[in-house]
């Protein structure tokens, strides 16, 4: 018989909205949360990675986040 050892890992949830799909169905903001159009869906993740996990600490992404980030802007 195969011995099952649990592991605890503290988890957390969170909501990421991206303003397109909300634009497009027409839903209101909820009050509870800031909506964050100065940056790309791209920029906001890399960002969370990076503040809430120490994600690409030497920085290696961040030339292809930025190159993304930009393209949010021209392509608008």
């Amino acid at each position: 018989m195969t011995k099952i050892t649990l592991i605890r890992i503290p988890s957390f949830l969170t909501f990421s909205d991206h303003p397109h799909i909300r634009e497009v169905l027409g839903i209101p903001p909820f009050d509870w949360y800031m909506l964050d159009i100065s940056k790309s869906a791209t920029a906001i993740t890399y960002s969370w990675l990076r503040e809430s996990f120490k994600f690409d600490v030497e920085g290696d992404y961040l030339t292809l986040v930025q190159a993304i980030n930009a393209h949010r802007y021209l392509a608008q």
